[in-house]
């Protein structure tokens, strides 16, 4: 597989997916607007994406204290097209965060190198396909009675995701490593429409940056229109990885965190 074109992995893995209705989701439209609240500190995001996907509360049933309040690791979704999730809901409240994974790390994922293949299929096909599964998890988690509000972090090709829930379902959303709107996105609006529709994801969306970070002005979309906090340590940033992000935004929310160091094994950031 290694030897494949990119364009034939394009083809392959960011094809048509199975049939879905996420336009009917079940639910009232005012239920969705309803259930889409911020409890979450902007700031306090990448820690728990650090925590739950390479930390040291990432089994299920662990319990994370985010913002003085208690979080299970409900859910991991880990589907063959590259779709990483986790779930987490209150202990003993009705709140649950969808945790969007980015692209896989070629050798120290679950999935490993296929799925960072199929990450890099829906990076070249605009995530059509990681989107569409991450809709189908948001509504069936926003119509579900248990569920009395509801947020998302989005990291990376997560963070794509994540501007489409805003987009067509009113999520409120955090990202970092922020790879923006993918441009399919707004197709079929008019300019009136899109400027509407950037506005209000400028309210929905907090976008945490590192200006050193060279695979978002790479790779990512035009449209990047979440309300942007820029962290210290830009320069740091330049390898993409949420371990920086964290160290950064621990930072600037005061908290002492330790540097982050580099794992000769996997190649990518570790905090001591």
């Amino acid at each position: 597989m290694r030897c494949i074109p990119i364009v034939l992995l394009w083809v392959t893995l960011a094809g048509p997916v199975a049939a879905q209705d996420v336009d009917s989701p079940g639910c009232e439209a005012t239920t969705l607007a309803a259930k889409a609240q911020r409890f979450v500190d902007p700031l306090e995001a990448p820690a728990v994406y650090d925590e739950v996907v390479y930390g040291a509360h990432r089994r299920l049933g662990d319990v994370l204290t985010i913002g003085g309040l208690d979080y299970r690791v409900d859910t991991h979704i880990d589907e063959e097209g590259g779709y990483s999730a986790t779930v987490l809901r209150q202990v003993t409240g009705a709140h649950a965060l969808l945790v969007l994974q980015g692209m896989n790390r070629w050798f120290a994922d679950r999935g490993g190198f296929g799925d960072a293949m199929a990450d890099l299929g829906a990076v070249f096909g605009g995530t059509r396909t990681q989107s569409t599964v991450a809709e189908r998890q948001y509504l069936a988690l926003a119509c579900d009675d248990s569920v009395g509000s509801l947020e998302v972090i989005g990291y990376s090709l997560g963070s794509q995701s994540a501007y489409v829930l805003a987009l067509r379902h009113g999520a409120q959303a955090v990202v970092f490593g922020d790879m923006g709107l993918p441009s399919r996105a707004l197709e079929g609006l008019d300019a009136a429409a899109q400027r509407a529709a950037l506005a209000a994801l400028h309210e929905q969306v907090v976008s945490l940056r590192l200006s050193g970070d060279v695979l978002v002005r790479l790779f990512g979309a035009s449209e990047r229109p979440g309300r942007a906090i820029d962290l210290p340590g830009g320069l740091g940033g330049l390898f993409h990885q949420p371990e920086i992000y964290r160290h950064a935004a621990d930072t600037l929310r005061g908290v002492v965190a330790p540097a982050p160091v580099v794992n000769d094994e996997y190649g990518y950031p570790q905090t001591q």
